[in-house]
């Protein structure tokens, strides 16, 4: 669901992008030009002593000429830019990769898209113009204006189009030097692809170390622990200056089962550290992934009102693909999507499927949205939030796995086990099924094996779950059976071949030109 709201309308102008970099992440470095040659890194403006603040903002963009002119950022930079107390660096950052540089001067000779400027962004600007999507690109931004404060700590967060004097409170929030040794913990990552365990995962953790002391920071150790034992002790020696940090890796090691993953930090530079409680990631929870005792599971999912941007894939513990649904353009690491791509399930709809696990094992349901915000107004959750729900076969009432409309936003991949079945004793092996040829135009062929003599009925129902076509149940006998279905009735569009057994439902996805 797209991420312009009524009452975003007078504020930002928003855009198809990835998701926002959240609050609290850690800046990336980057170095721009502004439109003078003067050239600007971010991490040197940071050890200079002073708070960023940057407005990303497009020259199309009427928000953002309505911020630029409230004039805040000016006042916030005379009063404590370079001509002020020098504690505040102000930088714009033209984001749009469409425009040319001569809209940031005006509509002479600006080509660029929604009318490529809305004035001279330069007049009566004193702080720095850079003309540089990538440095956008490389803070997620999702909309514009994006007004982010970077602390000297290299934190990010997003006060929001707020006038200068509300602006300089937040930086001097900025987190402060504490005591004279004084290590923090940021930036933890897991390292490992899933927190919900199905046989054995690799994990890579990685932290930063980073110094909030006034004294140089120039040793540590860095205990990685797993379950309260300690896996690994890197002794680390460096020499970082105040707000400076440094990335540290732990080896890779393999999870097997439930636990928790925390990192500690102990003695800093030989002795005690001044604020021991920053010392500490809060632990990661490793769980067990759920499991079927069925080898066919009943998938259900609900589109939200875009649903050109969901795709899925159903894959094995080595990644391969054994179904997918959705708009097949869009890409399972995002970018560029056909939003008419006739693959595409329609908006707002119940769809209805079976997925069969060939052999005991793990498996994951991995889940896209192209925008960015899941299938979902990425809020709290509402009536018109998309899901997918994934059940016993037989068993529709409780959710083994229930992936929220809002519980992801570009991906998200739900790992799952088969270990309780037994997949020979099967009546209707999946992998003796077929249905051809696919796509079809009128003519489809369904081919089965039983492994015993029993009533197979057989019905095509369409994306909405809708039964649109039926034959009599037969009785059949042991062995190699073929049927041929006339489908040429049915309109073009994606349809499901069920075989019902007193076993069940199992189904084929087919393709009707």
């Amino acid at each position: 669901m797209k991420k312009l709201f009524t009452f975003f309308i007078a504020a930002l102008c928003s855009f198809a992008t990835f998701a926002q970099l959240p609050a609290g992440s850690i800046a990336p470095n980057f170095t721009g030009k502004d439109i003078n040659g003067v050239t600007h890194t971010l991490y040197d403006i940071l050890d200079q002593g002073k708070a960023v603040i940057m407005d990303v903002s497009a020259t199309w963009c009427v928000p953002c000429w309505n911020y630029h002119n409230s004039n805040a950022l000016e006042e916030l930079y005379s009063t404590h830019g370079p001509s002020g107390d020098d504690k505040v660096m102000v930088l714009f950052i033209e984001g749009e990769d469409s425009n040319n540089g001569a809209c940031i001067y005006g509509p002479s000779g600006c080509v660029g898209p929604n009318g490529g400027t809305t004035g001279d962004w330069t007049a009566g600007t004193e702080y720095p113009i850079i003309d540089d999507w990538t440095i956008g690109s490389a803070f997620e931004i999702a909309y514009f204006p994006t007004i982010y404060l970077i602390c000297r700590d290299r934190i990010v967060t997003e006060p929001g189009q707020l006038k200068a004097d509300a602006l300089w409170a937040k930086v001097e929030g900025c987190n402060p030097i504490v005591g004279t040794n004084n290590a923090k913990v940021i930036g933890f990552k897991h390292g490992a692809a899933e927190t919900s365990i199905c046989g054995a995962t690799p994990a890579a953790p990685s932290i930063k170390i980073s110094n909030i002391g006034s004294d140089n920071l120039k040793s540590a150790s860095i205990l990685l622990k797993w379950n309260g034992n300690t896996l690994q002790t890197i002794n680390w020696t460096g020499d970082l200056k105040s707000f400076q940090f440094d990335d540290i890796l732990f080896d890779q090691f393999e999870i097997n089962e439930p636990g928790k993953m925390e990192v500690e930090i102990s003695n800093v530079n030989g002795k005690a550290d001044d604020d021991a409680a920053n010392n500490k990631v809060t632990s990661v929870d490793f769980t067990k992934a759920p499991e079927f005792p069925t080898q066919r599971i009943f998938v259900k999912i609900k589109t939200d009102g875009f649903a050109e941007e969901f795709y899925w894939e159903f894959r094995d513990s080595d990644g391969n693909v054994l179904d997918h649904g959705g708009n097949e353009t869009v890409n399972p690491s995002n970018g560029p999507y056909d939003k008419d791509d006739p693959s595409q399930y329609g908006d707002n709809l119940t769809i209805r499927d079976t997925l069969t696990m060939p052999v005991n094992g793990c498996y994951s349901m991995f889940v896209v949205d192209a925008y960015g915000d899941g299938m979902s107004n990425f809020t709290a959750a509402t009536a018109d939030d998309g899901y997918v729900k994934m059940y016993k076969l037989g068993n529709t009432i409780t959710p083994i796995i229930n992936i929220a409309g809002n519980g992801y936003e570009t991906s998200l991949n739900s790992p799952f086990g088969g270990n309780t079945f037994t997949g020979v004793d099967d009546l209707i092996p999946a992998g003796d099924f077929d249905v051809f040829p696919n796509p079809t135009h009128g003519v489809l062929n369904v081919d089965f094996v039983l492994n015993r003599a029993a009533d197979v009925q057989i019905t095509v129902t369409n994306a909405l779950g809708q039964n649109v076509k039926s034959e009599l149940g037969k009785t059949f006998g042991a062995g190699f059976q073929q049927q041929v279905l006339q489908v040429n009735d049915l309109p073009s569009g994606i349809y499901l071949l069920n075989l019902r057994t007193e076993e069940g439902v199992i189904s084929k996805k087919f393709t009707k030109n």
